[in-house]
Protein backbone atom coordinates (compact mmCIF):
# COMPACT_ATOMS: atom_id res chain seq x y z
CA UNK A 1 0.00 0.00 0.00
CA UNK A 2 2.50 2.30 -1.25
CA UNK A 3 0.88 5.03 -3.79
CA UNK A 4 1.77 8.87 -4.24
CA UNK A 5 -0.20 12.06 -3.72
CA UNK A 6 0.46 12.31 -7.82
CA UNK A 7 -0.66 8.30 -8.73
CA UNK A 8 -3.99 9.18 -6.81
CA UNK A 9 -4.40 12.55 -8.48
CA UNK A 10 -4.45 11.30 -11.48
CA UNK A 11 -7.21 8.73 -10.84
CA UNK A 12 -10.25 8.86 -13.01
CA UNK A 13 -12.93 11.20 -11.73
CA UNK A 14 -16.58 9.70 -11.56
CA UNK A 15 -19.59 11.69 -12.45
CA UNK A 16 -19.94 14.31 -9.94
CA UNK A 17 -24.19 13.27 -10.25
CA UNK A 18 -23.21 8.94 -9.93
CA UNK A 19 -23.27 7.84 -6.30
CA UNK A 20 -20.02 6.24 -5.16
CA UNK A 21 -19.90 3.15 -2.78
CA UNK A 22 -16.86 2.46 -1.57
CA UNK A 23 -14.91 0.12 1.54
CA UNK A 24 -12.76 2.91 2.31
CA UNK A 25 -11.92 7.05 1.43
CA UNK A 26 -8.58 8.43 1.02
CA UNK A 27 -8.59 12.38 1.69
CA UNK A 28 -5.79 13.13 -0.22
CA UNK A 29 -4.71 17.09 -0.43
CA UNK A 30 -4.56 18.74 -3.80
CA UNK A 31 -2.43 22.23 -2.64
CA UNK A 32 -5.45 23.98 -4.74
CA UNK A 33 -6.92 26.67 -2.65
CA UNK A 34 -10.95 26.44 -3.33
CA UNK A 35 -12.87 29.72 -3.66
CA UNK A 36 -13.79 29.79 0.21
CA UNK A 37 -9.60 30.06 1.21
CA UNK A 38 -9.64 26.85 2.12
CA UNK A 39 -7.60 24.01 0.05
CA UNK A 40 -9.26 21.53 -2.36
CA UNK A 41 -9.04 17.69 -1.06
CA UNK A 42 -9.98 15.30 -3.06
CA UNK A 43 -11.97 12.01 -2.05
CA UNK A 44 -10.35 8.47 -3.66
CA UNK A 45 -12.92 5.85 -3.18
CA UNK A 46 -11.52 2.24 -2.45
CA UNK A 47 -12.33 -1.31 -3.12
CA UNK A 48 -13.06 -3.98 -0.98
CA UNK A 49 -9.28 -4.66 -1.13
CA UNK A 50 -8.89 -0.71 -0.25
CA UNK A 51 -7.35 -0.50 -3.33
CA UNK A 52 -7.81 3.32 -4.83
CA UNK A 53 -10.45 3.12 -8.09
CA UNK A 54 -11.28 6.59 -8.57
CA UNK A 55 -12.00 10.10 -7.33
CA UNK A 56 -15.53 10.72 -6.09
CA UNK A 57 -15.26 14.41 -6.20
CA UNK A 58 -13.66 17.30 -4.45
CA UNK A 59 -14.57 19.63 -1.91
CA UNK A 60 -12.98 21.79 1.08
CA UNK A 61 -14.97 20.73 3.71
CA UNK A 62 -16.10 16.65 5.21
CA UNK A 63 -19.12 15.53 6.63
CA UNK A 64 -19.22 12.43 7.87
CA UNK A 65 -23.00 11.37 8.20
CA UNK A 66 -24.69 8.05 9.43
CA UNK A 67 -28.35 7.55 10.89
CA UNK A 68 -27.56 5.18 13.06
CA UNK A 69 -24.98 5.52 16.26
CA UNK A 70 -21.25 4.01 15.50
CA UNK A 71 -20.06 1.11 17.55
CA UNK A 72 -16.35 1.42 18.81
CA UNK A 73 -14.15 0.65 16.05
CA UNK A 74 -16.35 0.52 13.36
CA UNK A 75 -14.41 3.19 11.43
CA UNK A 76 -10.66 3.67 11.40
CA UNK A 77 -8.58 6.27 10.08
CA UNK A 78 -4.64 5.85 9.39
CA UNK A 79 -2.17 7.49 7.44
CA UNK A 80 -0.69 6.04 4.32
CA UNK A 81 3.14 6.11 4.86
CA UNK A 82 5.45 8.81 3.77
CA UNK A 83 2.43 11.23 2.73
CA UNK A 84 -0.46 13.71 4.39
CA UNK A 85 -2.98 11.22 2.80
CA UNK A 86 -5.50 10.57 5.52
CA UNK A 87 -7.76 7.06 4.90
CA UNK A 88 -10.73 6.08 6.61
CA UNK A 89 -11.73 2.25 6.39
CA UNK A 90 -13.49 -0.40 8.11
CA UNK A 91 -14.23 -4.07 7.47
CA UNK A 92 -17.62 -3.74 8.46
CA UNK A 93 -19.41 -0.16 6.88
CA UNK A 94 -19.53 1.28 3.66
CA UNK A 95 -18.62 4.82 2.82
CA UNK A 96 -21.29 6.59 0.76
CA UNK A 97 -20.65 9.52 -1.62
CA UNK A 98 -23.09 11.37 -3.93
CA UNK A 99 -22.86 14.89 -5.25
CA UNK A 100 -19.28 16.48 -4.89
CA UNK A 101 -19.79 20.40 -3.76
CA UNK A 102 -18.00 22.53 -1.18
CA UNK A 103 -19.00 20.72 1.47
CA UNK A 104 -19.64 17.08 0.92
CA UNK A 105 -20.69 14.46 2.98
CA UNK A 106 -19.37 10.97 3.25
CA UNK A 107 -22.20 8.51 4.44
CA UNK A 108 -21.59 5.68 6.38
CA UNK A 109 -23.66 2.66 5.75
Amino acid sequence: MKWTRKELLSLPVKCWQKVGVYSAVMLVPTYEKHDSGWRLIALVGCDERFNPIEIAGYCDDVNLCTNYSLKFCDVHSDIVPSTNIVRLHSNSKKFKIADCCSSTEIWIE
